[in-house]
């Protein structure tokens, strides 16, 4: 195991990619004792479907119970709370997670009705439920998605789901940035399965998914969100726990240290994905021939944050985008399929923050 590590498989077969990523994690040594008691801590915020990108898909659960009973543990639980006003029980129900535990002889811990005891976080006394406490082995399952108050929310901030309702309203109260990552100095998180298959641009219930089809595995949550900055366009600094988190211990912000190991290439290729009427606004600007997923969600997403900042160009060259694209000129692209284009960002695919700063300098009209 290597804190620096980042898995990252990309597909459409989302069970399939799990049960791969995380045998070339190899999470089972990493976990060690079958006798261990190992949780499951999906994003259950609110009954919206997954496709919506609020939600943890239920194949990646599935798959993670696949793979953990394959390998000999038996003592496993998937545990969540919604959403302060939302009722954890019909989230569960809504989306099929009550099938899967069923499916796979599972019990689920709804954290809304469990106990808890205060911890000292590092200096914050912060109640945290006795079921998250008391498990060996944590998986978080988060979703890499944007969140209207914190930019962007996955591993650090999911595990707001093992603390009580009670606490959730302090949080706020507080300002969330630092209480997260107090949170994190307590709260388990030995293993990041993150669902990067459809998250919302900039809302944690969902209504604008951006489609990469990927799934990501992280052992370090600060490493995790950093990285999702990346992913999403934005810089750290934008989302003060990250850092906060860094300089309590949590783990490492720095992602050029990263060593990310690709499991396969993006060939899943979708010129016209399903588009909300905002991200349908976004890909007005594009100009895509067989784009990778992967690489068109990347350039969404930077092209909100263009968007977010009133630089959009409304009279600009479209971007080129796409396999589509290869050995034909064009005026600006982004990615490796580009390279005939008189501009083109370099990447396969490149991160969102990257395509800003290229669109930024080199985008004209």
């Amino acid at each position: 195991m290597n804190k620096k590590d980042i898995f990252i498989i990309h597909g459409t077969n989302y069970k399939e990619m799990t049960l791969q990523l995380l045998e070339a994690a190899d999470l089972a040594a990493a976990i060690g004792s079958t006798k261990k008691h190992i949780g499951l801590k999906p994003n259950l915020i609110c009954a919206k479907d997954p496709s919506l990108g609020a939600t943890t898909h239920g194949e990646l659960t599935a798959g993670t119970i696949e793979y953990l009973q394959k390998h000999g543990f038996s003592h496993i639980t998937v545990m969540e709370s919604s959403w302060v006003g939302e009722r954890t029980s019909r989230s569960f129900h809504a989306f099929g997670y009550d099938r899967i535990c069923d499916a796979y002889g599972i019990p689920f811990v709804d954290l809304q009705k469990d106990s808890y005891h205060t911890y000292d976080a590092k200096g914050m006394q912060i109640n945290v439920c006795d079921a998250a406490m008391n498990v060996d082995f944590m998986i978080n399952l988060p979703v890499l998605k944007g969140h209207c108050q914190t930019t962007i929310t996955c591993a650090l901030k999911n595990n707001k789901g093992v603390i009580p309702n009670s606490e959730k309203r302090r949080f706020h109260t507080l300002g969330l940035h630092k209480p997260i990552a107090h949170l994190n100095t307590v709260a388990r998180n030995d293993f990041i399965l993150v669902d990067n298959i459809c998250g919302d641009l900039d809302f944690e219930e969902g209504g604008n998914p951006v489609t990469m089809n990927r799934i990501l595995g992280f052992w370090d949550p600060v490493l995790c969100d950093a990285y999702v900055c990346d992913s999403m366009g934005h810089s750290v600094d934008e989302v003060p726990y990250i850092t906060m988190a860094e300089r309590l211990g949590v783990g490492c912000a720095d992602t050029s240290k990263a060593n990310v190991i690709l499991l396969n290439q993006d060939t899943f290729t979708d010129s016209r994905p399903r588009f909300t009427r905002r991200v349908e606004a976004l890909a007005g600007y594009t100009a895509p021939k067989d784009a990778c997923s992967a690489c068109y969600g990347s350039l969404i997403y930077a092209l909100d944050r263009l968007r977010q900042a009133g630089k959009l160009k409304k009279n600009a060259s479209p971007v080129s985008i796409g396999q589509g694209w290869k050995n034909c000129p064009g005026k600006i692209g982004i990615g490796n399929c580009t390279s005939c284009c008189s501009d083109f960002l370099k990447g396969c695919p490149p991160k969102a923050v990257d395509i800003l700063r290229f669109l930024e300098e080199n985008w004209e009209s």
